[in-house]
């Protein structure tokens, strides 16, 4: 009776494990896409907005699936797990869905194209001091106090360019 519990322990652990890697949890590329790198899920082909048509009139987008393809300006140094684009004294914040990619930590000066949906939302003070610290700016991280008003895109699937 051991031995069998064994198998079936066995078998649970292996299967677990290969569902795990075909999630696709990790920094690593698929195959490139015509010069770009892909994380997570394919993206639809058409013209990207720009970063400057999205934060002109951001709550026309709220809600809404867009693709945008803008240059990177920071990204998590722990585990690649966000990146933010930036536009004058407005920056979007990008996550991805379902944690469930990630893209490789020296991102940053990259050009990034995505597809994911975009919201206006109050960030809470943790999760804004969180970031900041994830991108080693611990004294602006230290003087949050309060909810921070934010652009955010979780998406679905991101192309980088392979040079910055």
């Amino acid at each position: 009776m051991p031995h069998r519990l064994l198998q079936i322990m066995l078998s649970a652990t292996l299967t677990f494990g290969a569902l795990a890697l075909s999630l696709g949890c990790s920094a690593e590329p698929r195959p490139k896409v015509s010069g770009w790198e892909a994380f997570g899920a394919q993206i639809s082909e058409g013209q990207p907005l720009s970063l400057t048509e999205l934060l002109s009139d951001p709550e026309q987008y709220n809600g809404k699936t867009v693709l945008l393809e803008a240059p990177i300006a920071e990204c998590c140094q722990n585990k690649g797990c966000w990146m933010t684009f930036e536009l004058e004294e407005q920056s979007v914040r990008v996550k991805f869905l379902d944690y469930g990619f990630f893209v490789p930590l020296d991102s940053a000066g990259h050009t990034a194209r995505l597809e994911g949906v975009f919201a206006i939302r109050d960030i809470p003070a943790d999760e804004a001091r969180h970031y900041l610290e994830d991108a080693g700016h611990l004294e602006e991280a230290a003087a949050i106090s309060e909810p921070q008003r934010g652009f955010e895109i979780i998406a679905n699937g991101v192309l980088l360019t392979s040079e910055s």
